[in-house]
């Protein structure tokens, strides 16, 4: 691997980030609390109630709800999910139309290189809701004018996600930062590429970014 090229779009990556993460989308502050939310979860965490996500092996999806209290949002135990009476597809669909609304009401920070070019979109949140607007409805919609019907999407941890193009050659560069930012996160989500397909009604995971 020649590093170089890695360590200036880490470089690259952690300065644009600093202005993305100075900023909030201001309507965010007026929706209420979501009571049906979905968390992306790595594994190793154990979550008790969980949704395979096609193509993953070391993410799931965790039934959750945002709170007022620290950290923001909590994940259903099993009694907890158990005494909603209903099913997990109910839920999953439920979370899917609330972060359709939440992704309507945000602005997605774009970067773009010396030439004008867009490299990349990101959505940082300070409620850790951010990585849940992945399995919104509209998600191709919203992206698609800016990088096609097939859409890349990285999920590092709850407050930001990463939205690329599908074309290796674009995203690659910035694989190594995004592992770094998964690594140092207090609440990690993901190391897996996940991929919003043309026609698709729920996005897949395509592989890790740590590999």
């Amino acid at each position: 691997m020649n590093t170089l090229p890695h360590l200036l779009a880490l470089l690259i990556f952690s300065l644009s980030l600093q202005t993305l993460e100075s900023k909030e989308p201001p309507l965010l502050h007026n929706l209420p609390l979501e009571n049906f939310w979905i968390l992306v979860e790595p594994t190793f965490l154990k979550p008790e109630v969980t949704i395979t996500i096609p193509g993953a092996q070391d993410t799931v999806f965790v039934p959750a709800k945002e709170i007022s209290d620290y950290p923001g949002i909590q994940a259903f135990s099993q009694d907890q999910f158990d005494k909603l009476r209903i099913s997990k597809d109910s839920f999953y669909h439920r979370a899917a139309v609330a972060a359709g609304r939440v992704l309507d009401s945000i602005e997605p920070k774009i970067v773009k290189d010396e030439n004008d070019k867009v490299k990349y979109a990101a959505i940082h949140l300070t409620r850790p809701i951010a990585s849940g607007l992945v399995i919104a409805p509209n998600f191709q919609q919203k992206f698609k004018n800016l990088f096609g019907e097939n859409i890349l999407v990285i999920i590092p941890e709850r407050h930001t996600l990463f939205v690329f193009p599908d074309n290796q050659d674009l995203y690659s560069a910035y694989l190594l930062p995004m592992a770094a930012r998964f690594e140092d996160a207090v609440y990690a989500c993901s190391r897996e590429l996940f991929l919003w397909k043309k026609g698709a009604k729920k996005p897949v995971v395509i592989g890790r970014f740590d590999r």
